[in-house]
């Protein structure tokens, strides 16, 4: 019987955070971002002896330049200046 109520409330708690999970637009997101990865495991393009596969390498950079895009366009949109010539001296 303890068993069966200790399943019941892990049933309830899952259940207020499913709830929660489905208004809120950053799972949505994650799970946009996710598919991929998922659409290329199941392909068996993930992983290769030498480590991740060239695609799914690509596929991580498409997303840190899609991120730090936004990212510039949101600072832009909010009236923030880039410094571009400071990150320029600092790359080089």
């Amino acid at each position: 019987m303890n068993v069966l109520e200790q399943g019941i409330g892990v049933y309830e708690a899952r259940r207020a955070r499913a709830l929660r999970e489905k208004f809120n637009p950053l799972v949505w997101m994650s799970g946009v971002v996710r598919a991929p990865v998922f659409v290329l495991d199941r392909a068996g393009l993930m992983e290769t002896e030498e480590g991740p596969s060239i695609v799914l390498r690509g596929y991580f950079w498409f997303i840190r330049v899609l991120i730090l895009a936004i990212l510039a366009l949101s600072a832009t949109k909010l009236g923030l200046s880039i410094p571009w010539q400071r990150i320029a001296e600092l790359v080089h």
